[in-house]
């Protein structure tokens, strides 16, 4: 098959050179990304202006991909190959098909895919900017303590018991635009007690929880970064002491995002946790240091959150136990409940999709989608569809928009990925590889995962390093300088 990380490249880059403009800039995006809510709200000026401003970001994405594209094009560089290059390809080929046999206009097939369109374009701007492995441990590093940051902001909103809600809260703007109103307000409804950051929601933040454990996990296991470093070393005071703070820092993630309320989250990080451990079990000692993590990560958020701290804030509607909320997922209540929303999605609007369109869904238009399925009355809906909640499932959402060929190319594509980064690990004696390698494939099991619950790789601050680690991961697989570390078996046959 294609070698997917060819052999004959330009020569490389000194390994400290900087590589200039685009790895500052993407750099800054990695510490602006997690604040960006935060930041904007403090602009000057009329709602107009503040909406506007957060395009900043997305302009900065096409600005930097396109400085190094044109700066490749000019120096005769030829373009990196991966092993997403074929599963995104055929994405674009579905999507157009699907939108020319619905009749859908390009502009709004574009405005469905554009979260999409900008996140491809971060990958292939990381897969192609030559960074050396220094560059890509500082964008790693410099991720995990904007995570790190934001996780103490968490924290400290949680115990000041509504007192930063005014500070945090996201600008309250209402502001219509192309006929679409957009509103930047938190949403109401949420739980007495609730942590969002500087996110702007609780969604957001538990789903950059789950990255910053990761993080936080692959630099615990590698250390390529060095805030762990020797942790892989024989048993010394100084490993004790790197071990208990980096086992510290994910029972404190573990608390904060029970206290987002968002159980998808909490049980996402429950599976990379099992992962992980599970995978490396090779006596007593190990299988109890499991269950002790296993067991503090369930009663460390039970104990905390029943501290008698009254809430001042005014920005939650209703009051509920946190760990009331996780188990509640076990109640027939909940089953009841889901029926109509996500399990309704699932078992409503899924065999509505195959039953009229199986194989290239209701095309890239979301309100034309919802309204076709309910209009197609079929016996297997609960209830009539609104844009609100419909992406809640994603997995879904691609369905009826993309049908099973969507489906398809998305899935495997999730499974590109991970078994390139697979490969990637086993084969690798480089650190920072390995530790990429890691966290990509931890990405991709919990964002499987998650996207049965909520849209994450439409989120900001979620598909930005969904798309931009595997893309630094390729890139320095990519390099000839990561060449003498890989064998046959990881360079070949993946494409």
């Amino acid at each position: 098959m294609k070698n997917t990380f060819p052999v004959e490249l330009s020569p490389t880059l000194p390994q400290k050179k900087v590589a200039g403009i685009p790895y500052l800039l993407v750099l800054l995006l990695v510490i602006f990304t997690p604040y960006e809510d935060f930041i904007l709200k403090f602009i000057p000026g009329p709602d107009s202006i503040y909406f506007y401003s957060r395009f900043i970001r997305e302009l900065l994405i096409y600005s930097i991909f396109s400085l190094v594209m044109i700066n490749r094009i000019v120096s005769r560089k030829p373009f990196q190959g991966t092993p997403l290059d074929l599963p995104i390809f055929l994405f674009f080929v579905v999507a157009l098909l699907s939108a020319l046999v619905n009749g859908i206009p390009l502009v709004k097939c574009l405005i469905n895919m554009r979260p999409l369109i900008r996140y491809i374009a971060l990958y292939y701007l990381a897969v192609n900017m030559d960074l050396t492995s220094e560059q890509s441990r500082t964008i790693i590093r410099a991720a995990i303590i904007a995570g790190v940051v934001e996780l103490g902001v968490g924290i400290l909103q949680y115990v000041s018991r509504g007192l930063l809600d005014p500070i945090l809260l996201p600008r309250a703007t209402d502001i219509e635009v192309g006929g679409m109103t957009k509103a930047f307000v938190l949403l109401y409804g949420r739980e007495i007690g609730s942590i969002y950051g500087t996110t702007g929601d609780t969604v957001l933040f538990g789903v950059y929880m789950v990255l910053v454990f990761i993080l936080v996990l692959a630099e615990f296991h590698i250390g390529a970064t060095g805030f762990f470093k020797g942790t892989d070393q024989p048993d010394t005071k100084a490993k004790q002491t790197r071990r208990n703070i980096a086992y510290a820092l994910m029972l404190l993630i573990a608390f904060a995002i029970v206290l987002t309320y968002v159980r998808a989250c909490f049980f996402a990080i429950l599976i990379i946790a099992t992962l992980h451990f599970s995978a490396s079990l090779s006596n007593l000692k190990k299988a109890l240091a499991l269950v002790t993590l296993a067991v503090l990560m369930i009663t460390t958020p039970i104990v905390l959150s029943q501290l008698s701290l009254r809430y001042q804030g005014n920005a939650r509607m209703t009051e509920q136990s946190a760990i009331d909320d996780i188990l509640g997922v076990f109640t027939p209540a909940y089953v009841s409940q889901a029926r109509t929303q996500r399990l309704g999605a699932i078992f409503g609007v899924g065999p509505v999709v195959i039953e009229n369109k199986p194989l290239l869904g209701y095309g890239p238009d979301q309100l034309g989608a919802i309204e076709d399925i309910n209009l197609s009355r079929s016996e297997y809906l609960t209830k009539v569809w609104t844009e609100e909640g419909f992406k809640d499932v994603y997995w879904v959402a691609i369905l009826t928009f993309y049908g099973l060929a969507g489906l398809f190319v998305i899935m495997w594509l999730f499974y590109r990925t991970y078994s390139a980064a697979q490969s990637l690990y086993k084969a690798s004696d480089d650190r920072q590889i390995k530790q990429l390698s890691l966290i990509v494939m931890y990405v991709v099991v919990a964002t499987s995962f998650v996207m049965f619950f909520n849209r994450s790789l439409e989120f900001r601050i979620y598909g930005t390093y969904f798309w931009l680690l595997p893309g630094l991961l390729f890139g320095l697989a990519n390099r000839p300088a990561a060449k003498g570390t890989l064998s046959v078996r990881a360079t070949q046959g993946l494409k």
